[in-house]
Order: C-alpha cells, then structure tokens, then sequence
C-alpha cells in the first residue's frame, strides 16, 4: 500500500492523465465538427446491425412457410372430406379414390413439414 500511494508515483501518474486530458481537450472540436459533418452530409447513410436479427429472420422465415404449409395441408383435407361426402364413385379402400389420394398426400406433406421443421429447429 505504501508503494502504491506514494507520492512520486501519485505525481507521474496525475502529470500522464493532464497530458492525455489535454491532448483529448485539443482534439475533440475537430472531431465533433468531422463527425457533425459526416451526420449532416446527404450521402450519409446509418447502417445499424444487431446480433439477434438474423436469428429473428430465420424464425420468421421458417414459421411462415410453416404456416403456409399448413394452409395448403388444410385445404387438401378440406377438399377430400367434400370430395368424400359428395362423391359416390370410383371407390378406394371403402371411400371415394379422390378422398384417399387426397388424405395420401396431405399425410405426406404434413410428414414432410414436420420432418422439415425438426431439421431447421
């Protein structure tokens, strides 16, 4: 503790700081007027980058094509059950062909949005 508040040092170091003070003092009109320059000139441009945003966009990308996805899965099977209903021919495992190829292939999609979202998580 003696070392460290003794009065020599104490001077060197208080002499270092009013230098490096000054020195600051000296420069910081020229640059507050470069950078009031540079804000005020029309080709100025402000290009703010935040960590998270991309993973932000990568969510929002991933839940918007799940989400269309979805739309499309739910009016294939909407579809089919009209189609099943309303349709009397061609029959396919007891219900109309139409019906079955279209609940086949909603099956498929939602297996493949699944699969699709457990690879992307």
């Amino acid at each position: 503790a003696k070392h460290q508040f003794e009065p020599t040092k104490l001077l060197t170091e208080l002499t270092q700081v009013t230098r490096e003070s000054k020195n600051f003092l000296h420069a910081l009109p020229r640059q507050l007027n470069f950078l009031l320059r540079k804000i005020n000139s029309p080709d100025q441009a402000f290009r703010l980058k935040v960590q998270e945003i991309d993973n932000l966009r990568k969510t929002v990308a991933i839940s918007f094509n799940l989400l269309f996805l979805g739309i499309i899965i739910s009016t294939i099977v909407l579809s089919a059950s009209l189609i099943y209903v309303n349709d009397h021919s061609d029959f396919a495992f007891g219900m109309p062909a139409m019906s079955f190829f279209g609940y086949i292939f909603a099956a498929f999609l939602g297996i493949f949005a699944f699969i699709n979202y457990i690879k992307k998580s």
